[in-house]
């Protein structure tokens, strides 16, 4: 890809993924910004989806519509919105696979989960408050990670499939 259009595709996508995590902000873990910068990293490679899943998020995490992410926790969007467009890129080698691709779904929506709720621990250092954090967002990780294996089975695998690059 073309040095300037893999930096506009970049630039778009990330405006696509910020633009999507404003539109869906009113439904509680159900997003389409991880599976957008998956596809970005898919059309642009691995670095490029590294940059716009980064780059997502340091944007959409200080302009958040339920106020600026605390600076650990952004850092932790940061590198969960880089990993996905990583495997995006990955993706590309491997695509074709409807299991495969539900499956990286989900992976990437526990392993940002994992990221974000570690870093909970930074925000609530004591152990109560800590396993009280986690208790009550148990039913918004399994609606986030039931959600984002069906976008990827549903949308992002037909998707891939059609694009020619």
């Amino acid at each position: 890809m073309k040095r300037y259009s893999k930096l506009t595709t970049i630039v778009l996508m990330t405006a696509l993924a910020i633009s999507s995590g404003y539109l869906l902000s009113f439904l509680p873990n159900v997003e389409l910004v991880l599976p957008i910068i998956f596809i970005s990293g898919f059309i642009t490679g691995i670095s490029g989806g590294a940059i716009t899943g980064f780059l997502t998020f340091i944007i959409y995490g200080y302009f958040n519509p339920y106020g600026p992410s605390p600076i650990y926790l952004l850092l932790s969007q940061c590198i969960g919105g880089g990993i996905s467009g990583v495997f995006g890129g990955i993706y590309k080698r491997l695509r074709d696979n409807i299991f495969l691709c539900g499956l990286f779904g989900f992976f990437l929506t526990f392993i940002y989960d994992l990221i974000t709720t570690i870093t909970g621990f930074f925000l609530f250092p004591t152990k109560q408050t800590f396993f009280a954090y986690i208790i009550s967002g148990i039913i918004f990780y399994i609606i986030h990670l039931l959600s984002a294996t069906a976008i990827f089975t549903i949308i992002i695998y037909p998707l891939t499939r059609r694009l020619k690059i």
